[in-house]
C-alpha cells in the first residue's frame, strides 16, 4: 500500500492512503493511450534531376566537397 506520512508532532502522524490516486492515474494514462489517434505517415515527393549523359559545367564557387572523417565527422 502507498502511504504518505507527514510528521509535525511526534504524537500525531497522519497517514494518507494513495492507492486510489495511483490507480486513477494509471487508468487515465491507459484511457488516453488507447483513445488517441496517432499521426498518419505522409510520404514526401522527392525531386530528382532528369537523367542525361552530358556533363554540367559548373563554376567552382557553386560546388561543395564533403569528406567524411573518423567517427563520422565531416571535414
Amino acid at each position: 500500500m502507498a502511504e504518505l506520512s507527514i510528521s509535525r508532532n511526534k504524537k500525531e502522524t497522519p497517514k494518507v492512503d494513495l492507492t486510489a490516486m495511483v490507480d486513477l492515474a494509471f487508468l487515465l494514462i491507459t484511457f488516453f493511450m488507447l483513445t488517441t489517434s496517432l499521426a498518419k505517415p505522409i510520404a514526401m515527393n522527392i525531386v530528382k534531376p532528369e537523367e542525361s549523359d552530358e556533363l554540367l559545367d559548373l563554376a567552382a564557387c557553386k560546388t561543395m566537397t564533403i569528406i567524411l572523417g573518423k567517427h563520422d565527422r565531416v571535414a
